[in-house]
């Protein structure tokens, strides 16, 4: 597994537990990098990671952050692609899924649109239900497509 894969896959734990346990980003990171403080582990029944890698631990952060800032901003465009679907109705793997990938098309210029999506379609085949990545891929490709995100 690449180091991007594996920062996207802390990432989404880090947008899981936030999003259920309602606790702050910076509990959430000690989490998943592997901190001592960590009671549960999130989508992960191997124990705790432990990571070294500094370039991974900023990246993991700024995402999770930075998603985290814009949850609100994020749902409401995730309401306006998913049609006949509230909000609370989308499976929480597939929202912080969306949320994750929608961060980084709109706010990573370092990361091209079609590496957001075709993670975050792999996260949600790993996670989510048998039709998480097409639901994913739907949302995604809506976003892209309508020219409201930043350039490839």
């Amino acid at each position: 597994m690449g180091k991007r894969r594996l920062a996207r896959e802390l990432i989404l734990q880090a947008l899981y537990e936030i999003d259920l346990r309602k606790v702050d980003a910076e509990e959430a990171l000690a989490h998943v990098l592997g901190q001592e403080d960590s009671d549960i582990e999130i989508l992960n029944n191997k124990g705790p990671k432990y990571i070294k890698d500094e370039d991974l631990k900023i990246f993991v952060s700024e995402i999770v952050k930075g998603t985290k800032e814009r949850f609100s901003h994020i749902d409401k465009i995730i309401s306006g692609y998913a049609r006949n679907w509230r909000i609370e109705r989308i499976a929480r793997v597939d929202l912080n899924i969306l949320r994750l990938a929608i961060y980084e098309i709109l706010y990573r210029g370092d990361i091209p649109n079609t590496v957001s999506i075709d993670e975050a379609v792999e996260l949600g085949k790993k996670y989510g239900t048998d039709d998480s990545s097409k639901f994913i891929n739907g949302i995604l490709g809506g976003l892209v497509q309508s020219g409201k995100c930043k350039e490839p």
